[in-house]
């Protein structure tokens, strides 16, 4: 059975670069922080993508 979409399925995901450059984190940072679980991120196929308000969320309650 297929679920719905919601409006985090619906916003554009970005790759760990473009979080790396954001945040002034290196890219592996960013890969370690979403395995650990620190950052939310989704798997499509086999790249890991970020929503960007999410992972600022979480950046800002991690500190």
């Amino acid at each position: 059975m297929q679920g719905y979409a919601t409006v985090s399925d619906l916003r554009p995901k970005v790759g760990a670069e473009q979080i790396a450059a954001k945040w002034g984190m290196s890219v592996e940072s960013v890969r370690r922080a979403a395995r650990l679980g620190i950052i939310p991120s989704y798997k499509v196929g086999r790249l890991v993508r970020f929503d960007l308000d999410e992972v600022e969320r979480a950046l800002v309650r991690a500190q």
